[in-house]
């Protein structure tokens, strides 16, 4: 009975001051979030990565930029990501040739990124999205299955395979086969759709084929050719008859370094380094979020005594009041409690409410599909009230210590 008395003070205090009260909950609220999203989203990175199966020892990537070190047996130590950020199309048609040419080497793919807006015929646009140009080689590399439709990238018409959201984005989730877009004033015919996939490789962690418009690469050969325009890649993925090894590797860097004039401005990954590379990323990330909430939650616990001493401070006189009809210090402390347990609850649920929308919003922008756990949403809940508990004693025991005496004087 005590207990919903406490709650009902709670209540009609805070909404006295629900401009301060918001303000407070405000850094619990960001650090409930940036926890729950951290280990939702690192979970669906490690489910949706292939790391395991060793599926991918066959495959590397030659990719415009240098922005790796290494250590002197090769193996990738540090990668850096401002220098590979905003990297132009270094490769060539020669380049893909020469890959192709190393005996190791069972099949080639150019990949090539284009910075052409996409549009429906009435003008709509296509907003965060790929326009990617590559042969039918490609989607079974990165672990792309055909949704329906057929995969043409290997002709020269003006043809495209789209991802779902570009379906659902542009044709209102009605089939979009053989519906035309416009790609840079150009004309292309729909001819098949990319189904979601289960797992994420490592080679398609930097394009979100989900948003992706495909078009096939001899096709925007042929249109730059009527340009005069050089068609330059951005990455090579290629397909080994064995593991990929050292020798491979330098077989491959050699070939391309003599396009290159012996300048190497690209770097061969093999997928298992690309592993390491997307890990490394997204521990950078991790580290980064966890600081970020522990200062988030520094800020909101600080707050939220700041505020608690501000509304014992206001309310000095109702304190004296009570204790003079008989409240004791126990009471007056719990009181102040149940209002601090108020605040970083309702902080904590919508810490988890933001958390799941970011999640949402990764899943529907990037190809990465955070992972919803209930133990960790369970987790949450009993961490914001934890907050509460410890950053509202102070202000809840100095209340309780006030002497009637002095304030009714």
């Amino acid at each position: 009975m005590m207990l919903l008395k406490y709650i009902q003070i709670a209540r009609q205090a805070l909404k006295q001051k629900r401009d301060r009260s918001l303000i407070t909950i405000l850094g619990i609220v960001c650090g409930i979030a940036g926890i729950t999203l951290l280990i939702n989203f690192g979970l669906g990175v490690q489910r949706q990565i292939v790391n395991e199966d060793n599926s991918g020892d066959n495959l590397l990537v030659v990719r415009s930029g240098q922005a790796v070190s290494s250590s002197a047996s090769g193996k990738i130590t540090r990668y850096n990501f401002a220098q590979s950020s905003g990297v132009a199309p270094a490769l060539t048609a020669g380049d893909l040739k020469a890959v192709e040419g190393v005996e190791a080497v069972e099949k080639a793919t150019p990949v090539t990124v284009l910075n052409e807006e996409i549009k429906d015929l009435s003008g709509s646009r296509f907003h965060n999205g790929h326009v990617i140009a590559a042969d039918a080689d490609l989607l079974g590399l990165i672990g792309y299955e055909m949704n329906h439709g057929t995969n043409t990238l290997n002709g020269t018409k003006q043809t495209v395979v789209i991802g779902d959201e570009v379906a659902r984005e542009l044709f209102d989730n009605s089939r979009p086969i053989s519906h035309e877009i416009i790609i840079g004033g150009e004309r292309f015919i729909v001819v098949g759709v990319l189904k979601n996939p289960e797992r994420l490789n490592p080679f398609n962690v930097g394009f979100n084929y989900r948003r992706a418009v495909i078009m096939p690469f001899a096709a925007l050969e042929a249109l730059n050719a009527e340009s005069e325009t050089e068609t330059l890649i951005y990455e090579i993925l290629a397909k080994t008859k064995t593991a990929v090894d050292n020798q491979i590797v330098e077989e491959v860097t050699e070939r391309v370094l003599e396009n290159h004039d012996q300048e190497q401005n690209f770097t061969v990954f093999r997928n298992n380094e690309l592993v390491f590379l997307t890990g490394y990323a997204f521990d950078l990330f991790r580290d980064l979020t966890i600081i970020i909430s522990i200062v988030f939650l520094m800020l909101g616990g600080i707050s939220l005594t700041n505020a608690m001493q501000a509304s014992v401070a206001e309310r000095r006189l109702e304190i004296g009041i009570r204790k003079a009809v008989g409240a004791t210090n126990q009471q007056i402390m719990n009181q102040f409690m149940i209002e601090a347990l108020i605040l970083s609850s309702v902080a904590g649920f919508l810490g988890i409410l933001l958390a799941l929308a970011f999640g949402l919003a990764i899943d529907y922008w990037t190809p990465i599909r955070p992972v919803i756990q209930l133990d960790v949403i369970g987790l949450m809940l009993v961490l914001s009230p934890l907050l509460g508990l410890i950053f509202g004693a102070q202000a809840s025991a100095q209340a309780a210590l006030q002497k009637p005496g002095d304030i009714l004087k």
